[in-house]
This record gives C-alpha cells, sequence and structure tokens, in this order.
C-alpha cells in the first residue's frame, strides 16, 4: 500500500510538472500592448522584392508604419541623379500609414483602408522577435525585429556626459548690425519653402534680403541660415557648392561659421568685394573660388593703363583702329535707324511694339515654372508662351534671362 501511494505521487508529480511546462510556455509566447510599445520594431515581409522594408511603431490601438529609407541602396549615376533621390527620400520618408489594431490573446486584426488591409494575424514571439502569420493563404508574413530601444537616454545617463549645445544665433540680430554699420538689406524676410527651391529644408531658420540691384533690375540676393547641428549646416553648404561646380550659371557665393552654425550664400553674379564686407561683418569664411573675381571695372582700368604706357607709335595704330570701330559703328547705327524706319511703315508695327514693351527676368536659383510665374505676377501658361515653350517641353537654368511680359 505504501508503495503504491510513493507511485501515485509520482504520476501527479509528472502531470504537474507536464501541466506547468505547457502554461508557462503558452505565456511566454504571448504578446502583449505593453510587449508591442517596449521598441520600434523593423518590419520584414516575406518574399519582399524591394528594397524598402518599414519602420514601425505602437500606441494603444494604432500601429504607425513608415518607410525605412535607411535600406534603400543608391542607384544614382551622377549628382543630379543622387540630388534626385535625396529628394525622393525624404517625400518619402514622411509618408506614414496608421494602422488600426486589436490585439486578443495570441490573435491581432489589423485594418488600414489605403493599404487594402483588413486582416487577421496569428501573433507570438519568437526570441527577440515578434512573429505575425496571416490566416489567410495568399496572405504575407510578417517579422518584428526591434530597431531601437525607447529611452536608452535614461540608460547611457549615467555614463555619458551630454554633449554642450551650441547658443543659436539670432538672425534678426545679424540683419540690424548689418544695417547698423551701412551695409544694403532691402527687402529682408523669413524664407519660403520656395525660397529653398531644391536645398535641404535643414535650416532651423531662414532669411533672404536684397543686396543690389542686377542689370535686370531684379536684386541681387543674399540668404542667411541658422542650424541645431553642424550636418544640417554642411549638407545645405554642399548642395549650393556643388551647383556651382556644375555651371558658372549655377555659381553662388557660400560663407560659414561653424562654432555659431552660421551659413549665407550669395547670388554668384555680386563683385566679390561686396560678398566680403558681409561676410567679415558677420564673422564668416568664405568659401575658395577657382577663378579671379576681380571686377570688369578693374579690368578696363588695367587696359587703360596698358595704353597709357604705350609706345607713339602704338599710340598712332590703336588711334586708328579706334577711328576704324567708331566709323564701324556709325555705319551699324545708320543702317540700324533705316531699319527701324522700315519697321515704323510696315504693317506688322503691333509685333514690334509688343517686343519693344517685352520685360525680363532672371531665374533663381531652384526655381521651376510654377515659382517663376508666381514671383513676376503671371500663370505658368503666360510665362511658358512668351517663352516658345509649353508644358511637355520647357527648360529653366538658374542665371537663364527669361522673358516674363
Amino acid at each position: 500500500m505504501k508503495k503504491e501511494g510513493e507511485i501515485l505521487k509520482k504520476i501527479v508529480g509528472v502531470v504537474l510538472m507536464i501541466f506547468l511546462s505547457l502554461v508557462l510556455t503558452a505565456c511566454g509566447n504571448k504578446v502583449s500592448v505593453e510587449d508591442l510599445k517596449a521598441n520600434d520594431w523593423q518590419m520584414d515581409m516575406e518574399e519582399n522584392k524591394e528594397d524598402i522594408n518599414f519602420k514601425v511603431s505602437f500606441s494603444d490601438h494604432i500601429m504607425t508604419w513608415a518607410p525605412d529609407m535607411s535600406t534603400m541602396k543608391s542607384e544614382a549615376s551622377n549628382e543630379w541623379e543622387k540630388m534626385g533621390e535625396d529628394l525622393g527620400k525624404q517625400i518619402a520618408e514622411n509618408i506614414k500609414y496608421k494602422v488600426e489594431y486589436e490585439l486578443n490573446g495570441k490573435k491581432i486584426h489589423l485594418k488600414e483602408d489605403d493599404l487594402k488591409l483588413d486582416d487577421d494575424y496569428t501573433i507570438e514571439k519568437k526570441d527577440k522577435n515578434i512573429v505575425l502569420t496571416p490566416d489567410k493563404k495568399d496572405g504575407k508574413k510578417l517579422v518584428l525585429t526591434p530597431y531601437s530601444k525607447r529611452n536608452t537616454e535614461k540608460e547611457s545617463s549615467n555614463t555619458k556626459t551630454p554633449p554642450e549645445k551650441k547658443k543659436t544665433v539670432d538672425l534678426n540680430n545679424l540683419i540690424d548690425k548689418f544695417k547698423n554699420d551701412g551695409l544694403e538689406v532691402n527687402e529682408p524676410r523669413k524664407m519660403t519653402k520656395d525660397d529653398y527651391g531644391m536645398a535641404p529644408l535643414k535650416a532651423k531658420e531662414g532669411m533672404i534680403f536684397g543686396v543690389q540691384l542686377g542689370s535686370d533690375g531684379e536684386y541681387q540676393n543674399a540668404r542667411i541660415f541658422s542650424f541645431k547641428t553642424i550636418d544640417d549646416l554642411n549638407d545645405t553648404k554642399k548642395y549650393y557648392d556643388d551647383l556651382g561646380k556644375e555651371s558658372s550659371m549655377t555659381f553662388s557665393y557660400t560663407a560659414a561659421n561653424e562654432d555659431k552654425l552660421v551659413l549665407m550664400q550669395f547670388n554668384g553674379d555680386l563683385p566679390k568685394e561686396v560678398v566680403d564686407k558681409y561676410v567679415d561683418n558677420a564673422d564668416l569664411t568664405l568659401t575658395p573660388v577657382s577663378f579671379d573675381t576681380s571686377s570688369q571695372d578693374t579690368q578696363v582700368d588695367n587696359t587703360n593703363s596698358s595704353t597709357d604706357a604705350a609706345s607713339p607709335e602704338q599710340q598712332q595704330t590703336q588711334q586708328e583702329q579706334t577711328a576704324r570701330q567708331q566709323d564701324q559703328v556709325q555705319q551699324t547705327q545708320d543702317q540700324q535707324q533705316q531699319a527701324n524706319q522700315q519697321t515704323q511703315q510696315d504693317p506688322q508695327q503691333s509685333d514690334t511694339q509688343n517686343d519693344a514693351n517685352a520685360q525680363y527676368g532672371t531665374v533663381q536659383p531652384g526655381e521651376g515654372p510654377q515659382q517663376i510665374a508666381g514671383r513676376y505676377g503671371i500663370s505658368v501658361d503666360e510665362l511658358f508662351d512668351a517663352n516658345g515653350m509649353d508644358r511637355s517641353n520647357f527648360y529653366f537654368d538658374p542665371g537663364q534671362q527669361i522673358r516674363v511680359k
């Protein structure tokens, strides 16, 4: 009898161990809302042929999907394609899907209209990952891998000293300093999205003002930016510097102070001696340029000086050449006057008058048809018609002279 009692105890013990093992296994695999909210996740889709994965985060009832562009490999073959890819990444990173979810034991239901998602999944833990297996046969398995632990700042604050924050410069104070020191500051204002054009939108603040009038009657502008980080400053500066390397038409001056996190960008048609005044006043360092920046007036003065130093024989030859040039100019003027008289008698005089009344402007860096038309108060179609273009065939290059009236 005693022996039978011991056998019974052993049987009961084994049964209890099996029962507890099953309970613990079930509890260990069960996923709670707190488990979902504990991390940001990278979501890998089974049989995903795209290079783009999703970054996922959870609130109490919403699962947010956002494209993780860091996993996308670049296929650009030149700088312009690279700029296009970067712009595409910035747009894609702002796309977010709000997926409603309902967690019930080992089942989770996901619903989002734009994704045409309204499905049930079995959800379970596998090591550090969370796996969602679809109930539908043609559904895709979703694997959530920990992306980054939240509140890591608290964990590391005891061992690392936080970096010292740099004091941000007030751009209005810099603008006032320019004015007080006698520098030209015309129509200063905060920059709009159109003022940035294709440039990165990484500045904390940006302002634009006119420095001096160009030959087209438009202000040659300067832009001034403040930033939160040196990386954002360098990215923006690189954009303008790279544009200048592509073509002289898109060249502009840049100057920066990395300690103050300030960057200035100047219209490339401004004389360097004018740019230097603003650079020195704001305590910036001008980016070196690889060409002669002396003004045309200086070159003319040098030419006159060499003429004054010429020998009598050379002066006589130069005088004869000048006389012949003046005769040619006079003949050209006479021919032009005769042509004008004939034009006035031409039945198509109205077209000539329209050309005479035409107004022209200059394309600024980063501007497209909509920005140009808006700046001159005309429609895009009027802009195309005035320049012999249409919506399927147009091209605008920074610095290009265009007809606007």
